[in-house]
């Protein structure tokens, strides 16, 4: 299955914002989860792990796409799994998304530790 039709042009625009460095994604509550939030909107990101049909240790990697409202309420979303055609597409974007909230923590860490070193001389 390939990315719906109507949330390609979506797809296509975040993944170019993160491409160019526009989005600001942020790590969600749990691994494998970021968001990216806007006005009064968010995009979340999620991968996971489900059991498979091939035995008891097979295991196949999903990746959801979920637009939020303001409330956090999902009003859009689909899911790829490995076998899907926009699978690679959508985990390059979670790669990315991954990437970019990874630097941006990098960055606040900086940030806190150069505070801490001034405020408290350490």
């Amino acid at each position: 299955m390939p990315i719906p039709e109507n949330l390609r042009d979506v797809f296509e625009m975040v993944s170019k914002a993160t491409d160019d460095g526009r989005a600001r994604w942020k790590p969600g509550p749990f691994p494998g989860m970021f968001f990216l939030a806007l006005e009064d909107f968010s995009v979340q990101l999620w991968s996971k792990i489900k059991r498979g049909t091939l035995g008891p240790d097979s295991q196949v990697e999903e990746i959801v796409m979920n637009l939020l409202d303001s409330n956090g309420e999902r009003f859009q979303g689909f899911a790829l799994d490995f076998n899907d055609s926009d699978f690679k597409n959508l985990a390059t974007l979670i790669n990315k998304a991954a990437q970019a909230a990874k630097n941006r923590a990098d960055e606040r860490l900086s940030k806190f530790k150069q505070q801490l070193a001034e405020k408290l001389g350490a």
